[in-house]
């Protein structure tokens, strides 16, 4: 559990960053692709394995796979940190991590994992959490343009459909071609292929960041946000491989978690209001982890 713990504070940070991206004007998908290239040159430092002899025994299928997921990771961070920037960190976390019933419906109807009367309990609670902190951002933000709203509406479905599926693929990966072992070699790989399909994507359609990666603050805040993200997914490999922790604990776990942290950090840090309806969604969240993780 101590895993799970970390990659959501982990998370965490990541979330709190996209908000001060907005404060200090940082160009968003410039510092992503920066973000990823720290992460791809951060991964050998922790690694147990060298990376030459890794790449040349490896798998074509795993190569593949990697390659698969890396694209998947850039265009779901974005939608991430564009969601959050739009919605602020508890909207922003909550309709990313409403997710969470994609990969964990995938353990129980795929996998076949127990899911019991508690754990059910559980997922309504965190769902219910999800609601009530939905809800606060819709009040919120009653007085935005038209084309804000329409924003709105598309955001957190992209959101939830990309962060679940990229969540289910990870747990795929790790049944297919891991077992009990988090791999931070596999992990580095797939940032390489995110760096490689961001940098491609403005080769081709946004020359005009070219010149954005090379900003100061652009480099810094994506060095920034690049070792967290980095520990983040590997820390969650490491709660993956943990031994009777299964995943229809985990991904709810690491959702209501993720939302109830960033939205303390938001409320402590950044000064984001509070009202009753964040205060339900914060006992909800509590509530949902104890029924999950304890019971």
């Amino acid at each position: 559990m101590i895993y799970l713990i970390l990659s959501i504070l982990c998370t965490t940070v990541l979330y709190l960053f996209f908000q001060l991206f907005r404060r200090f004007k940082v160009d968003l998908f410039p510092a992503i692709i920066i973000n990823y290239l720290t992460c791809t040159l951060t991964a050998p430092i922790f690694s147990n394995e060298p990376y030459l002899p890794y790449l040349q025994q490896i798998p074509h299928e795993l190569l593949l796979f990697s390659a698969m997921l890396g694209v998947s990771f850039v265009s779901v961070f974005y939608l991430m940190s564009s969601a959050t920037q739009l919605l602020g960190v508890a909207g922003g976390t909550i309709v990313s991590r409403m997710s969470m019933i994609i990969p964990a419906g995938f353990a129980v109807f795929y996998l076949h994992e127990p899911f019991t009367l508690t754990k059910a309990i559980g997922i309504l609670m965190a769902l219910s959490a999800i609601y009530f902190t939905v809800g606060l951002q819709k009040k919120e933000n009653a007085e935005n343009t038209l084309s804000r709203k329409n924003k709105m509406l598309w955001l957190p479905v992209a959101a939830f459909i990309g962060v679940g599926l990229v969540d289910t693929l990870l747990k795929i990966s790790q049944i297919k071609f891991f077992g009990d072992k988090a791999d931070s070699n596999f992990v580095g790989m797939t940032y390489f292929w995110s760096f490689c399909a961001g940098f491609l994507f403005v080769l081709i359609f946004k020359r005009q960041y070219l010149k954005l990666l090379l900003l100061r603050k652009n480099l810094l805040w994506g060095i920034l946000l690049g070792l967290p993200n980095y520990f983040s997914i590997i820390f969650f490999y490491k709660a993956l491989t943990t031994p009777n922790l299964h995943a229809t604990t985990i991904f709810p776990v690491n959702s209501v978690g993720i939302v109830a942290f960033s939205t303390l950090a938001a409320i402590i840090f950044l000064r984001e209001k509070i009202n009753l309806y964040k205060v339900t969604g914060l006992l909800l969240a509590i509530g949902a982890i104890i029924m999950l993780s304890v019971f």
